[in-house]
């Protein structure tokens, strides 16, 4: 991979994680404990889900478990290489889907979760997994981060994904700011 890309593509997360939190910032504290609206999470739980997400995406760079594929391999490729690139080059994610139950937040630990804690955690989650999958993107063969949908992608795509994630939640944060 050109070091020019992820200089781009780390540059780009560094940024984005920076807006996250501070829309978490932002947030009055009465807000962050409340649902988003109706059957949505909180902002709490919204932060924890990213939080797993990056935790998971280190993970699975380390050799742990990635997710679980829910859609036939052919859905899977036509999402990888179809819809995926759109959604990056669009800087938009949909809305609406149904997170993986491997990054569904505990609500229970949500709730316990200060907007201060959120934003250390959240830092360091993000700089682990970015790190692992920097670092991954040296080793051969490479290892592959699985995504339910997508199916498996490499280092990189998976940075550019979690930026895309992560800007997508920062944006349904900072409306509620």
């Amino acid at each position: 991979m050109r070091p020019d890309r992820w200089a781009a593509a780390l540059r780009e997360h560094h940024e984005v994680v920076a807006g996250f939190v501070e829309a978490v910032e932002r947030l009055d504290d009465e807000r962050w404990h409340q649902p988003m609206g109706p059957g949505r999470w909180s902002p709490a739980a919204l932060t924890l889900h990213v939080i797993q997400s990056y935790e998971l995406g280190r993970a699975a760079m380390e050799g742990g478990a990635s997710m679980r594929v829910v859609v036939p391999r052919p859905v899977s490729w036509l999402a990888r290489n179809i819809a995926l690139p759109i959604f990056l080059a669009r800087n938009t994610f949909p809305t609406g889907a149904e997170a993986p139950v491997e990054v569904h937040p505990d609500l229970t630990a949500a709730a316990s979760l200060s907007q201060s804690a959120a934003g250390a955690r959240l830092r360091t989650a993000a700089n682990a997994s970015i790190e692992a999958l920097h670092g991954a993107d040296r080793v051969r063969p490479q290892p592959r981060f699985v995504h339910a949908i997508f199916g498996p992608l490499d280092p990189f795509l998976t940075v550019r994904l979690v930026s895309a994630h992560t800007r997508h939640h920062a944006l349904a944060l900072a409306g509620l700011a």
